[in-house]
């Protein structure tokens, strides 16, 4: 070999001292690669899991069904196998977002706003934190972050949600494709304590109120006002639960009393009310049956002399047929203030049905007076505390209305008349059952 030398090996030195070591290190050798192989299965078993080709089947099955039950306008059933799709495991983000954006448009064209708006913010979602950054193509060729949103705000007006759109508005990418700048639309507008109050709370609180009620909040000068009250009422209520008016039985049986009508409200609104959804036919052969209903009213010109007693009245009726003669009476013997100075003639047309003189039953009195002629004195009659003669001045008869007029009030009164079939049927059903007995004989012994 190298230099004509030779390398001799030697055995190493017996001892017996080493041998358990090394028994030792390869029991130890022999355990890690067990250890080894057992992961090494392990990933490879979630691999072909991940991978199985009959659950990728399943999920294409799955959306097939969806797609079919969708095009013959089983919403519902489609909705809920989408979802299943959708969570599958199989759907890209991107994808994702689409089909739960062309989901909240469907449920958009049938007037089902709040399970579009479900729809619309999970895709919204769902496109922000995909690897696209939400810039997948929408419809109109926007994002589908940014066509969502518009639909958001859209769904939140039509459920008069109004604050709460004009947050969305705020705080999305101003709706427009180009800009995506975020605004801070949820700013800090009081704190109690520890305890923070948000711009979206007030808004949201400020939606439940009844429209009468949050009419006086409206504006800049409103809102802080209704602030203002948010935070004492948020401070009464502590005060009043220190008192523990929240255990005071009277208070604890209102509640209970509160919370069963909430929940009934709910499951009608939900359970009745959100599956019915007319059709066109349904509404124009509502609005056939129902023409009468939607037709322009009547309306007259009316010359008003109120009166104290009926004797005075009965006296000056034969004297009041003519128009110089009822406006004279009217101006030195009426009691009706707005029209006194005007012979009697009320401002503007007044519609059949009208409850125009503020008191008596304003359906008798309008039949009276539409069932005259022009020029004709009607009364006198008794209503509240007054006596009247009306003069009919001049009568226009109403017109029908086509059905894209009064399409929104046709649709309402539709879907009134189902909810109450419905409901009416639901009682009947639970009245039914084997355990429910009713007594009404005691309720005529009360009397």
């Amino acid at each position: 070999m190298n230099g004509g030398s030779i390398v001799k090996l030697r055995s190493p030195p017996a001892s017996t001292s080493a041998q358990p070591a090394g028994v030792y290190s390869r029991t130890l050798l022999w355990l890690q690669l067990v250890v080894s192989l057992v992961l090494l299965s392990a990933v490879i078993f979630v691999a072909g899991v991940s991978r199985d080709p009959s659950r990728a089947e399943g999920a294409v099955l799955t959306r097939q069904v969806a797609s079919k039950l969708l095009s013959a306008g089983v919403i519902d059933e489609a909705a809920s196998l989408y979802q299943d799709y959708l969570w599958s495991g199989e759907v890209s983000p991107d994808s994702h977002a689409s089909i739960a954006f062309s989901l909240g448009n469907v449920y958009l064209d049938a007037g089902r706003y709040q399970e579009a708006l479900r729809w619309y913010y999970e895709a919204e979602t769902v496109g922000t934190s995909s690897t696209s950054g939400g810039l997948v193509t929408g419809g109109q060729g926007g994002s589908i972050t940014g066509e969502a949103a518009r639909k958001i705000v859209h769904c939140l007006e039509k459920l008069g949600k109004l604050h709460q759109a004009q947050a969305v508005l705020a705080s999305s990418t101003t709706l427009e494709a180009s800009k995506l700048q975020h605004a801070d639309a949820d700013p800090l507008v009081a704190r109690i304590g520890s305890r923070e109050i948000r711009l979206s709370e007030l808004l949201r609180a400020l939606d439940e109120l009844p429209p009468g009620l949050a009419e006086p909040y409206s504006g800049s000068a409103g809102k802080k006002a209704f602030l203002e009250k948010y935070v004492a009422d948020e401070l009464i209520w502590r005060k009043a639960r220190k008192l523990e008016y929240d255990s005071d039985p009277e208070v604890l049986e209102q509640i209970q009393a509160a919370t069963r009508q909430i929940v009934l409200g709910a499951f009608v609104e939900k359970e009745i009310l959100g599956k019915v959804v007319p059709t066109d036919t349904d509404l124009e052969t509502w609005y056939s049956a129902h023409k009468v209903r939607y037709r322009e009213p009547d309306r007259a010109r009316v010359r008003v002399l109120e009166l104290a007693d009926m004797a005075r009245a009965r006296e000056l009726a034969p004297t009041v047929s003519q128009k110089a003669a009822f406006a004279l009476a009217a101006r030195e013997n009426s009691l009706h203030e707005a029209s006194r100075g005007k012979g009697g003639l009320l401002e503007g047309w007044v519609e059949e049905g009208q409850d125009f003189l503020g008191e008596g039953d304003a359906r008798t009195i309008s039949d009276l007076l539409f069932s005259a002629r022009e020029g004709q004195v009607v009364g006198p009659f008794q209503a509240g505390d007054h006596v009247y003669l009306l003069r009919l001045e001049k009568l226009e008869q109403g017109g029908s209305r086509d059905l894209d007029e009064v399409r929104e009030q046709v649709e309402r009164d539709y879907r009134m008349a189902r909810v109450q079939e419905a409901y009416g049927d639901l009682i009947q059903q639970e009245l039914s059952a084997d355990d429910v007995q009713l007594f009404p004989q005691a309720l005529e012994e009360q009397g």
